[in-house]
């Protein structure tokens, strides 16, 4: 059986599994440590998406957002984590704080450009849903 979800999120901030020190989910709790400070993702608010879809027992997960700062260093930042595997953290529509993607299931992350701005998509797998993870 095949379900799906859909809500708007906010906050959405991005790590490369190479910043986190520690990660582990028990009882869709998770407990994040990294190295560094998370990445503002500079989504345009109100434009963030998160959806996923159950299929065979595993959990596919999307995030979408835009950015509107078409510029030469913004291009290549999302160039550069396009070929990074990555963790998505933001807090959801009810006000609980999530993550998205992990060390072994990380996010991959893909754009487009157009007059209006930079379309930009994660997309990965998972066992189960999004845990809540606390600040």
């Amino acid at each position: 059986m095949r379900t799906t979800a859909a809500t708007v999120a906010h906050d959405l901030r991005l790590v490369d599994v190479e910043q986190v020190k520690m990660f582990y989910v028990a009882n869709h709790l998770a407990n994040v440590a990294l190295y560094d400070k998370e990445a503002d993702a500079v989504a345009i608010p109100g434009t963030v998406t998160v959806s996923s879809s159950q299929k065979n027992g595993l959990t596919a997960n999307e995030i979408t957002f835009q950015r509107s700062d078409l510029t030469a260093d913004t291009l290549s930042e999302l160039t550069r984590l396009r070929t990074r595997r990555l963790i998505a953290f933001y807090r959801d529509s009810m006000g609980n704080n999530r993550v998205c993607g992990s060390v072994t299931w990380p996010m991959a992350l893909s754009f487009t450009t157009d007059v209006d701005g930079i379309n930009v998509t994660l997309k990965g797998t998972s066992t189960g849903p999004d845990p809540i993870f606390a600040l």
